[in-house]
């Protein structure tokens, strides 16, 4: 029985590393054709993010609304 519980993790672990590898091609595809690098998304992503001040009362809103946090 542990056996089986291992293998089904070890197969749990593989397809998400499948899927990581797949959507990060089509993500360096996408990048390729639109004439981007990825530490030029980095660096307008981190400044956008020192740039933007969030308050707390709107990040607890919006939890509360939403109940989800997506990236």
């Amino acid at each position: 029985f542990v056996a089986m519980q291992n293998y089904y993790q070890l197969l749990q672990i593989a397809h998400l590393i499948n899927q990581l590898v797949e959507k990060s091609q089509k993500v360096a595809t996408s990048l390729k054709a639109a004439g981007r690098t990825i530490k030029a998304i980095w660096d307008e992503a981190t400044s956008t993010m020192l740039k933007e001040t969030i308050h707390l009362c709107e990040a607890v809103a919006t939890y509360l609304k939403t109940r989800q946090i997506r990236y």
